[in-house]
């Protein structure tokens, strides 16, 4: 019985014939990639995206989810634009009181409590998170745009505020909330919450 040829380069266990022919339909032999050259590709933040490396949380504070909205990642890229500890510490509390995963746990008025002197000096971030305080409370709809509202006027870049805007406004004044739906892409905000589909198709 006559043994088939290796191909050089072919796949392992086939023959030359099988190896011609795997080449013939456009499938080259599969050649296993020496770990040391296999490319390691990692994600790309979009532009203008804070570099911040995000820490444990303390022990005993109100969990967040780790990335996305809303979350640790999130917490720790506005909290660094805070240099006073005090206020960055106040923001961090209410920032976990308005979007802790325990739901049966959030805060609403205590958060409000410790922003009031954040969002007197206009920190964009504080306006945003107090908005979202009227939306969990009973989804108070004029609370919660104006609160937006002062946090894209306190920094026309703030994505977050531009895409948190871009929902309320998407179920009571769609044309202007595309306008702020738009912005927030542009600005890097994933649409996380599916906004195109629901209001701006």
């Amino acid at each position: 019985m006559s043994r088939s040829r290796r191909w050089p380069g072919g796949a392992p266990g086939l023959g030359l014939t099988a190896s011609l022919a795997l080449v013939a339909t456009g499938c080259p032999p599969r050649v296993k990639p020496e770990p040391y050259k296999t490319p390691i590709l990692q994600p790309v933040p979009p532009p203008g995206t804070p570099v911040v490396a995000v820490a444990a949380p303390a022990a005993g504070a109100l969990p967040l989810p780790p990335e996305g909205h809303n979350s640790e990642a999130q917490l720790a890229a506005e909290a660094a634009l805070l240099a006073d500890p005090a206020e960055r510490a106040a923001f961090e509390d209410a920032f976990r009181l308005t979007f802790t995963t325990e739901r049966g746990r959030r805060d609403a008025g205590r958060a409000r409590g410790l922003l009031a002197p954040l969002v007197a000096r206009n920190f964009a971030p504080a306006w945003r998170v107090q908005g979202y305080g009227f939306v969990d409370q009973g989804f108070q709809v004029a609370p919660a745009i104006e609160c937006y509202e002062k946090a894209v006027a306190a920094d026309e870049t703030y994505g977050p505020g531009h895409y948190a805007l871009a929902f309320m406004l998407g179920q009571t004044d769609p044309a202007r909330g595309r306008v702020h739906f738009e912005r927030a892409l542009a600005l890097g905000v994933v649409d996380a919450r599916n906004l195109r589909q629901q209001f701006y198709r």
